[in-house]
């Protein structure tokens, strides 16, 4: 459950920041709206990788699950050295 928090900040500081990136606000939430559509799909049918794809892919990545940091895309994926 907290992971599921985690991410679901992470989504939502990932909102802000394409709606302060893009002049049209109506076109930013839309796009937004369709990638946590995207995720929400996935992660309902348990599939991580496609669930990630709305993620940074980059070793620079860091998720927080409680005290327990995981850094890179690959390694929260579970597709790096880490088990996600």
């Amino acid at each position: 459950m907290r992971r599921c928090l985690v991410v679901g900040f992470a989504v939502v500081w990932l909102a802000a920041a394409v709606v302060a990136a893009d002049k049209s606000a109506d076109i930013a939430k839309t796009a937004v709206e369709q990638v946590l559509r995207m995720q929400q799909d996935a992660w309902n049918r348990h599939d991580l990788e496609a669930f990630m794809t709305g993620y940074w892919n980059s070793p620079e990545l860091t998720f927080f699950s409680g005290a327990r940091e995981t850094s890179g895309w690959q390694g929260v994926s579970g597709r790096g050295e880490g088990d996600g």
